[in-house]
């Protein structure tokens, strides 16, 4: 193959693209919007959103059950070491909670039994 025929031949496979990618769609303009696009109105338009008023969740039959004072019994499977760090948390939330309740822990035996 002569030089000219391989410069002819990248030529072609370098220009060619660059012709067809300069000859695309053009960039869509704000008059031209995609088919199916659903159209940004502008500051003028924009219609104000109504909202509804928050009322809260509704009303349940506890809100006015008062736990102050009341006293759990937590029947449990743990054991050993288990039982201990059970045993701590039971206590740390008898001194600590804010309502006064008392959670009572008893070792019950295992699943099947409980």
């Amino acid at each position: 193959m002569s030089k000219k025929w391989m410069y002819l031949f990248v030529l072609a496979v370098l220009v060619i693209p660059m012709i067809l990618t300069a000859c695309g769609t053009p960039e869509p303009t704000e008059e031209a919007q995609p088919t199916g696009a659903t159209p940004v109105p502008t500051k003028e338009e924009a219609v104000p959103v109504q909202t509804e008023e928050v009322t809260g969740p509704e009303p349940s039959p506890y809100d006015e059950v008062d736990p102050t004072g009341a006293t759990v019994l937590w029947w449990h499977q743990h054991s050993g070491a288990r039982e201990e760090g059970l045993q701590e948390m039971v206590t740390d939330f008898n001194e600590t909670n804010e309502w006064g309740i008392t959670i009572q822990a008893e070792y019950a035996g295992g699943y099947s039994e409980i």
